[in-house]
Formats: structure tokens, C-alpha cells, sequence
């Protein structure tokens, strides 16, 4: 049976995730401000992120949403946010391994390194089998 070689994923790094998010400020199109905060009630998973994500409007659950109209918010299509964080990269100055792929491949990293039990990285990483994760 022939298997496929996986190509090693680039992990961004703490300091590009934040420099491409503060960029996501700066060169906000329309300037509308859109609250994204990452916390459940009191408790905040990621201190530095809150400062970023505190300049942004909440539209609804999902992360990344537009408005459409005034109070209705969806989604980008995939292509669409690929295209626009690539472009955001080039303005930035940002190595061309700066994507949301690499971006959470960076995160998962940092999960292994806190040390946590396998069960509670399943957990933040939304990995719903231990072979999963470990891939």
C-alpha cells in the first residue's frame, strides 16, 4: 500500500499572530470596529488577544463575520478570507507561511509545549479523536 509523505507544517509564530492581527486594525477597510473576544464569562484564555480583539464589534458567535446589513452579520466564504489575509500579509510585511492554517498550527504548538493532558488540548484544539490530535 503506498502512503503519502506529509509535508512538515510552518507554525507562525506568537509575535506574527499579533503583528497580523494589530495589522488587521490598522488596514481595516471601513474602520467599523468588530468585537471578537476569546473568553467564557470571566475567564479570559488569552490575555494579549483580548487587547486586539477588544477593538472589534461582536456580530455574532463565529469569529470572522461581516455585516450585511445593520444587526445581520454571516460569514466569509473561505476563499474569500484566504484571499484577504494573504493580501493583509503582503501590506504587513509578513512571511509568506503567515496563514489561519499556520497561524493555529503555531497554537497547537504552544498547547504541547504548556504541557497539557492529551484530553485537554483535544479540547482546545476541537479534536474529537486522540488520532487527530496527534496528526
Amino acid at each position: 500500500m503506498k502512503t503519502r509523505v506529509k509535508k512538515k507544517k510552518p507554525a507562525v509564530t506568537r509575535d506574527e499572530v499579533y503583528t497580523f492581527a494589530h495589522g488587521c486594525i490598522d488596514h481595516h477597510k471601513t474602520g467599523e470596529i468588530v468585537d471578537h473576544p476569546l473568553e467564557d464569562g470571566d475567564v479570559k484564555f488569552y490575555e494579549e488577544a483580548e487587547e486586539v480583539l477588544s477593538h472589534l464589534k461582536r456580530l455574532g458567535t463565529p469569529m470572522i463575520l461581516y455585516e450585511v446589513e445593520e444587526g445581520k452579520a454571516k460569514p466569509f466564504g473561505f476563499s474569500t478570507m484566504q484571499h484577504k489575509v494573504q493580501r493583509l500579509r503582503v501590506k504587513l510585511g509578513l512571511p509568506s507561511h503567515v496563514t489561519f492554517d499556520a497561524c493555529r498550527h503555531g497554537g497547537m504548538t504552544e498547547l504541547e509545549e504548556t504541557e497539557l493532558t492529551d484530553g485537554q488540548g483535544r479540547a482546545l484544539s476541537a479534536r474529537r479523536t486522540q488520532q487527530s490530535y496527534i496528526g
